[in-house]
């Protein structure tokens, strides 16, 4: 299987409710796979295609592709990611250094120094010590809850401008505007400030300039697949979302491949020691240590199909350690039933577990890890849930 790179222009407003009420309806921030599964698959039918043909079955009922969540990017090159939950900023200047904020930084050596050495730790671990012209900042660190475009140098967050149109009900019998039938919609903006553009003065008017709002997100696939899937895709637009027929939706998509992001489970483990005695000033118990972080939502059962918050690992001597959650209730419409899915317990995307490996076949375990990365875990894993990526390094950075 490779790893290919997909990429979703605006060409109009996009709304996905995030729930079932109308009276004002809120848009998620993001392109859903599931929402994405479901204008391919009605692509492939209004082309005439058959739920028989072989390739139906073969994109999306024998061998399924996991589609994933395409989120905010600030141009066509970036693959943005869900910063992790353990990631904590400033609770005045929230946001990077890069952007003239505070600073973002990982807590997850701090939780483990915490929850496995029983340490209470204070000082640089609780308060922001950014310094300004005048004074040290000092106050407290939140977590911080963002899109990032993943890059360790230049770190930036990434954002979706959202507008709100308000409507009028219109009365069957008179064709004029209905007494008290008033709301409002949200959607994703076409397009974005262009944050750049806005520190150079604009366009010379003093007024910023805008750019197309992208989507981007990152799967695997077979060959097979891929020759199926790009001209179902590329050739024309693809319309997803709610409100298609008032023009929202629509979206120009390309699809090339990438290069796997890849992870080294001994070096990663290595330097998370080192991170662990910084803040501590004591060691982990000598083992190999691993994260765990949930790129999509999860859907995790137990052997009763029951709702479960622990990740297992189909590889011995793993025992895990910590893990910094956040619960989600995973919604969804069938437009083929004309109803919606049935409510789904999940963990959010963002999610980070910790694990100890106390074996000897590193390149087993990083073999087993691998699969994991391009299987996913979980229920609903066509609908994008359960993406997971190893050893973030974004655990072992300073400051950025």
């Amino acid at each position: 299987m490779k790893y290919y790179h997909i990429v979703a222009k605006l060409l109009s407003p996009l709304m996905v409710q995030r729930g079932r009420q109308t009276n004002a309806p809120e848009t998620l921030s993001y392109l859903p796979g599931s929402t994405l599964r479901g204008a391919v698959a009605a692509k492939f039918f209004q082309q005439g295609g058959s739920q028989n043909d072989a390739s139906f079955l073969s994109l999306f009922v024998e061998h399924p592709i996991s589609f994933p969540n395409l989120l905010p990017a600030s141009d066509p090159g970036t693959l943005p990611s869900m910063l992790p939950l353990t990631a904590v900023s400033c609770k005045r200047h929230p946001g990077f250094l890069t952007e003239e904020r505070h600073g973002v930084r990982d807590h997850l050596a701090v939780t483990a120094a915490r929850r496995l050495l029983k340490q209470t730790l204070k000082g640089n671990s609780a308060r922001c010590f950014h310094n300004g012209p005048a004074k040290t900042c000092r106050e407290f660190l939140e977590p911080f809850t963002a899109y990032w475009n993943g890059s360790l140098d230049k770190p930036l967050e990434q954002k979706t401008n959202v507008l709100y149109r308000r409507h009028t009900g219109i009365d069957r019998m008179t064709g004029t505007v209905a007494s008290a039938v008033f709301y409002t919609t949200q959607a994703i903006a076409d397009y974005c400030r262009d944050e750049t553009s806005e520190e150079k003065g604009g366009n010379g008017s003093g007024d910023p300039d805008f750019r197309r709002q992208y989507l981007s997100g990152a799967f695997y696939m077979d060959d097979d697949q891929f020759e199926l899937l790009r001209p179902l895709i590329e050739q024309g637009s693809l319309f997803v979302g709610a409100d298609r027929s008032r023009g929202y939706g629509e979206i120009e998509v390309s699809i090339r491949e990438r290069e796997p992001p890849g992870f080294n489970v001994s070096e990663w483990s290595k330097e998370f020691h080192a991170r662990v005695v910084m803040v501590s000033g004591e060691e982990l118990e000598d083992a190999i240590y691993f994260s765990l972080k949930l790129e999509s939502h999860a859907v995790l059962v137990d052997r009763y199909l029951r709702p479960a918050s622990d990740i297992t690992i189909a590889f011995p001597e793993i025992e895990p350690l910590l893990k910094v959650t956040r619960g989600h209730i995973l919604r969804g419409w069938q437009t083929a039933w004309g109803l919606p899915k049935p409510d789904d317990m999940a963990l959010s995307m963002g999610s980070v577990f910790l694990f100890r490996y106390t074996g000897k076949d590193i390149q087993g375990l990083e073999s087993a890890l691998q699969g994991m990365a391009r299987e996913g875990i979980g229920l609903r894993r066509e609908e994008g849930c359960g993406r997971v990526s190893l050893c973030d390094p974004f655990h072992l950075t300073e400051v950025i």
